[in-house]
């Protein structure tokens, strides 16, 4: 086994899959005991990740051969029960299928043709289940709060646990030996990312070693021996603009969304004068859902562009600093009253319950607007026709200190992973046609409408200004506590600190 670190994205999906297939067509390796329906030897499952809270996470059947009907939901076909909450992370290890599905809090084991077998009920004093791998009889599953669990392959009985680290992510095994991401922890001062992957002795669950690596670490991977390890992940399509009720314009008198922002305040100022309350923002959480607005915006000039683009600015006392935070002082003019001292989710929840007329976000919130307000929400780039963009968009790096082979090998590995991307993507536009007045349409038509790409914040931007300054003192600011040059400065003060603590 041979460790290799590297800077990379991952692509984010909504669904894992596995294929199964037999030696030969006389070869009886599968069992299909209990399956109601006659699966071909070529098989594919596909684990469909559902939204969060919902109940809808899915398994499907897909035949690579075509000599089969797709089935949506096999897992209900074949045990008519719903699979539940969140479908986590699907592998297949013996000619088994294993599932965590983490809102609901358990490990399935199913045979080849989707029938369950067994679960295990993860405990509620434990963290939810996150990722698996198997080897020599036995499961691997990674939780938060810091614990692998062992289990047996077979019967799904505990046999052993690793307890350390923090949110543990990714975990792939090599050789006897479990490399396990510890990501991040969070608590009352935010999230606090971690620099470490955990080496533990698969036979008695014992930590080994521990590999600083990058910050963050999510996913890791084996392939030929080799451990890759890579940040936490994003979308294929991961850019974020603004989602808009397309009923609550029209009751303002509006017919489109605005084009430019002298037209997005003239909008707001609209909605607002016809009793809707214009957008959906938070303070809590980065405030991140504002700060798209405002960093979409302040990248109109090219001042606020040259600042947007720098990996960690070294001050936010400047023209385009002060900018950003006089529009979110301005932003949350026109948002609810329970914005302040709330995360998202209570953002969210006003969107949709059509409280609020606009709401920044990205590709992934899509599958998780209700069916019922599917028709009456459309999706735009940011005015001037910008849209946020995600780390992939950054492009990817390969450390140069490292020697020849391990560069050499990185580039293929980052080649592999970059035409599985490309691929995605291509589908997704080809289907463009089958999707004409939808949702996804909407965004597939922004995507490619050459807009300007923004880089994030949240990842340009340090993280002691994302965990303490946005959370603290947003609200300060905008309530007329304090003034933008005091909320500059709390900015540099994180600047300072978080120089400090590298």
């Amino acid at each position: 086994m041979q460790f290799r670190k590297l800077f990379f994205s991952l692509c984010c999906m909504v669904a894992l899959g596995v294929s199964l297939a037999a030696c030969s067509e006389d070869e009886e390796l599968f069992d299909d005991s209990g399956s109601k329906v006659t699966l071909p030897v070529h098989r594919a499952f596909i684990l469909n990740e559902g939204t969060q809270g919902a109940n809808n996470a899915t398994l499907s059947f897909y035949a690579p051969d075509g000599n089969a009907d797709f089935i949506k939901d096999i897992f209900y076909t074949q045990n008519q029960a719903k699979l539940g909450d969140t479908g986590q992370a699907l592998i297949e290890y013996n000619n088994d299928l294993y599932a965590i599905i983490s809102g609901s809090r358990y490990l399935i084991r199913m045979n080849t043709a989707g029938v369950e077998k067994q679960r295990y009920e993860i405990p509620a004093s434990e963290g939810d289940p996150r990722y698996l791998v198997a080897d020599d009889g036995y499961i691997y599953m990674t939780q938060y709060g810091g614990r692998v669990t062992k289990l047996d392959a077979n019967t799904l009985k505990v046999v052993a646990t690793f307890t350390g680290g923090n949110n543990l992510e990714g975990i792939a095994e090599c050789d006897g030996k479990l490399y396990v991401a510890n990501s991040y922890l969070k608590n009352d001062a935010g999230y606090q990312y971690q620099k470490e992957l955990f080496v533990i002795n698969a036979d008695n669950m014992q930590l080994e070693t521990t590999l600083a690596v990058d910050i963050n670490p999510n996913q890791v991977l084996e392939e030929d021996g080799k451990i890759y390890l890579g940040p936490v992940s994003t979308a294929a399509f991961a850019c974020s603009g603004v989602f808009w009720n397309r009923e609550l314009f029209e009751q303002a008198g509006i017919s489109r969304f605005p084009e430019t922002w002298e037209e997005f305040w003239k909008c707001c100022e609209k909605l607002k004068a016809a009793g809707i309350t214009p957008l959906a923002l938070h303070t809590e959480g980065t405030a991140w859902a504002a700060m798209l607005l405002a960093t979409a915006e302040v990248a109109g000039s090219e001042e606020g562009a040259a600042f947007m683009k720098q990996l960690y600015p070294d001050t936010y006392q400047n023209e385009p600093g002060l900018e950003i935070a006089g529009t979110l002082k301005k932003l949350f003019q026109y948002t609810t009253q329970d914005a302040l001292h709330n995360d998202f989710d209570v953002a969210y929840d006003n969107f949709v319950a059509g409280n609020a007329a606009m709401i920044p976000n990205g590709y992934w919130m899509i599958d998780k607007i209700p069916e019922e307000m599917q028709k009456k929400v459309c999706f735009s780039t940011f005015p001037e026709n910008k849209l946020i963009g995600s780390p992939e968009t950054f492009g990817w790096a390969v450390v140069s200190t490292y020697s020849e082979k391990v560069k050499k090998g990185a580039v293929e590995f980052l080649k592999f992973r970059t035409k599985l991307n490309k691929e995605q993507k291509e589908e997704l536009l080809n289907s463009r046609t089958r999707q004409e007045g939808t949702l996804l349409d909407d965004y597939l038509k922004a995507y490619t409408g050459n807009p300007q790409i923004v880089p994030n914040y949240q990842v340009k931007w340090n993280s002691l200004l994302q965990e303490n300054v946005l959370g603290e003192c947003l609200a300060e600011l905008v309530q007329g506590k304090i003034t933008e040059q005091e909320f500059t400065q709390a900015e540099d003060e994180s600047i300072r600190q978080f120089e400090e603590e590298q």
